[in-house]
């Protein structure tokens, strides 16, 4: 009650689309005593089916095609498994095996700056896990207010978005273009959940040796094929000017471009 009485109005807080940050008399009257991230992710799941507290193997019950009509692709997927649905398949390639990785290598390298765009690069059961994670799981801490930075939230790989299934991702990326990824180690990872509402991250650029960028929402959800995506610009911040000048200042940044 105490940090509810000390809140803004709802006229005040409507500049911020309604997002409130926590401030330090609000710790002070002790407000993390109350709120409290409560974390579910869907390999948590995955982990109660697959074994019990005695460490038996639970086993699921056989079916048979009960895999037809993948609902992101429309692409019939029958097949006979044991299993219960696609959550339990057993994923043996995150990345899709039928594209040519030596001919992405070489498209990469020949670019100047170095940008190539993969299409299909996951599998369709990577696909398919991902998207559970991403929709489902409750990592996604941070808000960024709409006017300000654009409207969308964010989980990072030191607060919660570690699954397996995306580390073994990075991994597969090392291993299926050695020369662009086997340099370099993994740094970072985060993840981005955008309101249509907003207009979403502003202009920026990343600190990387390699960046990758993974847009995985499906085309039939943008219902405006001319609006969405992603806008990648071939050109580099100068080397003089830091990461506080090429994140925060747009306008400087859309002069430069």
């Amino acid at each position: 009650q105490n940090v509810l009485d000390q809140m803004p109005s709802e006229e005040e807080l409507e500049a911020n689309g309604g997002y409130y940050l926590f401030q330090s008399h609000d710790i002070q009257a002790g407000i993390l005593q109350y709120y409290n991230r409560a974390l579910y992710r869907p390999e948590d799941d995955e982990d109660d089916e697959k074994g019990n507290d005695n460490g038996n193997e639970i086993q699921s019950e056989s079916c048979s095609s009960d895999l037809s009509t993948d609902p992101d692709t429309d692409t019939d997927t029958s097949s006979t498994q044991t299993c219960t649905d696609i959550d339990n398949i057993d994923i043996q390639n995150i990345l899709n095996p039928d594209l040519n990785w030596k001919a992405i290598e070489k498209e990469y390298w020949n670019q100047n700056p170095q940008v190539v765009v993969i299409d299909d690069i996951l599998s369709k059961q990577a696909l398919h896990r991902i998207r559970k994670i991403l929709l489902e799981s409750t990592v996604f801490y941070q808000t960024k207010s709409p006017n300000k930075v654009g409207g969308y939230t964010g989980a990072y790989i030191d607060d919660g978005l570690h699954d397996r299934i995306l580390l073994e991702l990075t991994a597969e990326l090392r291993q299926y273009l050695p020369s662009i990824l086997k340099p370099h180690a993994l740094r970072y990872l985060w993840a981005y959940k955008y309101d249509s509402n907003y207009h979403g991250i502003k202009l920026h650029a990343d600190m990387a040796a390699v960046n990758v960028n993974l847009w995985i929402t499906p085309d039939e959800a943008n219902l405006d094929p001319n609006s969405g995506g992603l806008v990648v610009f071939t050109v580099k911040p100068p080397p003089e000017w830091d990461i506080l000048q090429y994140n925060s200042d747009t306008e400087k940044v859309y002069e430069e471009l």
